[in-house]
């Protein structure tokens, strides 16, 4: 009888270590997708700051095309990591 309690006893702690583990390892995850999420934000916070540093100075570069270029590119990484923040705050949930 003692000996069976113990197994189940063992199982039973040998679950909720599991549960914890799984816990822990998703909320890494989570943290790994909300910091991807800052540095893209980031990426086009200098993406910005890049486009307009060589619109002011006199380059051989085409205005319309650098800031075309420029827009899409910010817009595409303030998506993403628009995207990949909500995506980490929702698995934490």
């Amino acid at each position: 009888m003692n000996k069976k309690k113990e197994q189940q006893q063992k199982a039973a702690l040998n679950q909720k270590s599991q549960a914890v583990a799984k816990r822990k390892q998703s909320n890494e995850k989570d943290e790994l997708s909300i910091e991807k999420g800052k540095l893209l934000l980031d990426l086009s916070k200098l993406t910005f700051a890049g486009v307009f540093l060589t619109g002011i100075q006199d380059l051989s570069v085409e205005t319309n095309y650098l800031i075309l270029i420029g827009i899409v590119a910010i817009v595409l990484l303030i998506l993403l990591g628009l995207e990949y923040i909500k995506t980490g705050l929702n698995k934490k949930k």
